[in-house]
């Protein structure tokens, strides 16, 4: 009895993470193609404002700055409003030889460690330009991303738009194993814009119509999440603008990436206590899209550790050789794959490729991150500070017009 629990218990949690990874992207993916309602683009070049947080960047600035004077939208339309969060570095000395070429440029410069949100908030105060964008220091911007997120925008039922942010693929066209992941995560994202909003936008590229920003809570980390749903709660789309796209690499260092993801995944959490209007059907017309995308995903490793530990269950069965039988096959499928993640990682670290192991490696990562940052969050140990650019990600940097999209990617 108790055997035959478990086993169709197990079956509910593998076909629950089932439909949160591969069921609910496909129907969203087909339900796009027949009823998607892309934003009505056209030509608009309204006042924008440029928001960008440094600290510690000046491994990294030159190219941003660079990417920022090739941009191709009318200058005298443009400001760009850098917040300085105490760098130690080089960063004011870049920011002020800056001035030189770019005129507009208004620097607001910290005297102690205040975080994002703190000097994002001093940023729009200061903000004039009818559109405000948000980007990072460490992604180049490509020349047309700006016309193409006001393009976007100029539709009226468009409160925002989020760019592409474009990773590269080897010389020999391979996409590593987290941009395989990024590739199926814009698409999900692209599919979601045509439905009705994204779930929030990539840090690197995103811009909202300026009368609906507020202020961020001091401690908010994940403001690109936060403020696109604020945005579709308010009664706006938020959509993707695959033409405006932001340049970046993967992470060198593996530790560090997975700090990132565990920082992220917890900013997730903190988002469900800053915005409870998003779990109440009534009111989120994205509801649905945010409990399967982003609820399913937060809840992803405990439905995969508990069709594990109730496969085991269900494989210890007596006096039922089909649920034994069964147990033991759903054991043995999961134990492999587990197995295949555990060998894709000891391959990044030995040769810096999975391969074919990758997709489990990436996913297996990603649901540790996820119970990682659960913990970080309930134990209060998020803040809305972060640690210096690794400068070996900005050496690697390619030049904007370089970096290959990953095929079909989108941000």
């Amino acid at each position: 009895m108790i055997g035959g629990v478990a086993l169709g218990l197990a079956v509910v949690c593998l076909v629950l993470g089932g439909l949160v990874l591969v069921g609910y992207p496909l129907v969203v993916v087909l339900l796009a193609r027949r009823r998607g309602r892309p934003a009505r683009a056209r030509a608009w070049t309204p006042k924008v404002s440029i928001l960008l947080v440094c600290r510690n960047e000046s491994k990294n600035l030159p190219r941003k700055i660079a990417s920022l004077l090739a941009l191709d939208y009318p200058k005298d339309k443009l400001e760009i409003l850098v917040a300085d969060d105490a760098s130690t570095d080089g960063t004011v000395r870049i920011l002020n030889a800056a001035r030189a070429e770019l005129p507009k440029l208004q620097i607001v410069r910290s005297s102690s460690h205040r975080g994002k949100p703190a000097n994002l908030n001093a940023l729009m105060a200061r903000a004039s330009g009818e559109i405000v964008v948000f980007n990072d220091a460490r992604q180049p911007l490509d020349p047309q991303a700006i016309r193409a997120l006001c393009a976007a925008l100029a539709d009226p039922e468009v409160g925002g738009a989020t760019g592409d942010l474009v990773l590269p693929v080897g010389d020999d066209g391979a996409v590593p194993a987290m941009g395989a992941y990024w590739r199926y995560e814009s698409a999900l994202r692209r599919a979601e814009g045509a439905l009705h909003s994204t779930l929030g936008g990539t840090g690197a590229l995103y811009a909202v119509k300026r009368e609906l920003v507020r202020p961020f809570e001091r401690d908010l980390v994940l403001d690109d999440m936060v403020l696109p749903l604020r945005v579709v709660l308010g009664g706006h789309r938020f959509v993707f603008a695959s033409e405006a796209r932001a340049y970046d690499v993967f992470s060198e260092s593996l530790e560090r990436e997975f700090q990132r993801k565990v920082r992220t995944l917890a900013g997730n959490f903190q988002a469900l206590r800053f915005e409870r209007r998003l779990l109440k059907a009534k009111g989120n017309p994205i509801f649905w899209q945010f409990l399967f995308h982003k609820v399913g995903r937060l809840a992803l490793p405990w439905l995969m550790v508990a069709a594990f530990a109730l496969s085991a269950v269900a494989s210890t069965a007596v006096g039922f050789s089909t649920v034994k039988h069964l147990g033991t096959a759903l054991l043995l499928a999961q134990s492999c794959f587990y197995a295949a993640a555990l060998a894709g990682e000891i391959l990044v670290r030995l040769v810096g490729r999975a391969g074919p192991l990758g997709m489990a490696r990436t996913i297996v990562s990603m649901n540790v991150a996820t119970a990682c940052g659960l913990f970080v969050a309930v134990a209060g140990g998020l803040r809305a500070t972060w640690k210096e650019a690794d400068s070996q990600d900005a050496d690697a940097l390619s030049e904007p017009g370089s970096a290959r999209q990953p095929m079909g990617s989108n941000a």
